[in-house]
């Protein structure tokens, strides 16, 4: 479930990374164990994995987040939080490719063509609509929401409203 986490939180990075028009060149991935539970062993680690290339492809950002998470995951505790933190960014085109990318140019054009129809659909119907299998089917891990406090502030659906 950690490492579903992590694919989730980094997938949904990538997403915000495209439509701001950006590309991360080093990704960051943290766990950490439950800090209000001073009796269990406790552990904070975290990771900066440098990527080739700056990038919002979601399939190389899972792929460097799966580096980080197995450099700095140990057996034996029992771990609350997990997340990433994207890096070194910089508009699309902004930073120079990579220089023998020119045999890879095709399959790059198909992999920005399949993010674009991703985040279409994604907004469209809503988040999480298409995703990564590495993302988790039930996501039990998730935050529960039942005690949420209401959004009246930036939220019109939730305004209340007085009926008389």
């Amino acid at each position: 479930m950690l490492s579903e986490a992590v694919a989730s939180h980094t997938a949904r990075a990538a997403a915000k990374l495209r439509k701001e028009g950006l590309q991360a060149g080093l990704i960051q991935v943290f766990i950490a164990t439950n800090p209000f539970k001073p009796e269990a062993p406790q552990y904070h680690p975290g990771a900066t994995v440098p990527l080739s290339i700056p990038t919002a492809d979601t399939t190389r950002l899972l792929r460097a987040a799966r580096v980080g998470l197995r450099h700095i995951y140990r057996e034996g505790y029992e771990y609350k939080k997990a997340g990433v933190v994207l890096l070194d960014l910089a508009p699309v085109g902004a930073v120079t490719g990579d220089l023998f990318a020119a045999t890879r140019i095709e399959a790059t054009e198909r992999r920005e063509r399949l993010m674009a129809v991703m985040d279409g659909i994604n907004t469209r119907w809503g988040r999480g609509t298409v995703r990564y299998l590495a993302e988790g089917l039930a996501q039990p891990w998730q935050m529960r929401r039942g005690r949420m406090t209401p959004r009246y502030t930036t939220c019109w659906e939730e305004l209340p409203v007085a009926v008389g």
